[in-house]
């Protein structure tokens, strides 16, 4: 029994040898070692380590599981998560992977606010609706907010044709728009020409 020493997880053997030893005494013989408390106590010690580092694998466990980080780990990272801060400070210090928990947490919030980034933009698109003559603040709105996100942000815009439609259809309204005007003021100075004209040959032939 005091060849057992300080408790560790190797502590195990020499504890499970002193038990035996101990069972297989009389009750006289029990009677006489002096130092039973102190395998009462280790075999206390070691119940307690096995159980912090069962816990602390179940975790390590867990953490393994997650894998490559997407939108569809959050469950995962987050059961993660709740398993590591329900353990002691004791079963935390042996948890080996605790980086790659962080380092998950870490990414999986770089991808949901890629989502919501994209998912913004992709309603600013929606919102175009129909192109019209009115609509231009509208698509430059939507396109500058696109052209803010960064590259993994805009290959979650789904609707991004739309965008680009829009901006085609919206062009060919304008000139159109400029063409009508540019009609009509021909239409004006030819107007304007033949009132002219018809102005002096009424002058000129009296």
């Amino acid at each position: 029994i005091s060849a057992i020493g300080t408790v560790t997880a190797e502590s195990k053997s020499a504890i499970e040898e002193a038990r035996a030893a101990y069972d297989a005494l009389t009750d006289e013989q029990k009677a006489l070692v002096e130092n039973y408390e102190t395998l009462i106590t280790a075999e206390t010690a070691l119940a307690k380590i096995e159980n912090d580092i069962k816990a602390a694998d179940d975790v390590e466990a867990m953490i393994s599981a997650i894998g490559t980080v997407t939108s569809e780990n959050k469950d995962a990272i987050e059961e993660a998560r709740a398993a590591y801060d329900a353990l002691t400070d004791e079963q935390k210090a042996l948890v080996e992977n605790y980086e790659v928990l962080t380092s998950a947490e870490t990414a999986l919030a770089k991808i949901e606010n890629d989502i919501k980034a994209a998912d913004d933009v992709e309603a600013m698109i929606s919102a175009i609706g129909t192109v019209t003559a009115e609509s231009k603040g509208a698509i430059e709105e939507a396109r500058a907010a696109y052209d803010a996100l960064t590259d993994e942000q805009k290959a979650l815009v789904e609707n991004y044709e739309t965008l680009t439609s829009a901006e085609t259809t919206y062009s060919e309204l304008t000139a159109e728009k400029e063409l009508s005007f540019f009609e009509k003021l021909i239409n004006w100075i030819v107007n304007a020409f033949n009132w002219i004209i018809t102005l002096f040959k009424n002058i000129f032939s009296f």
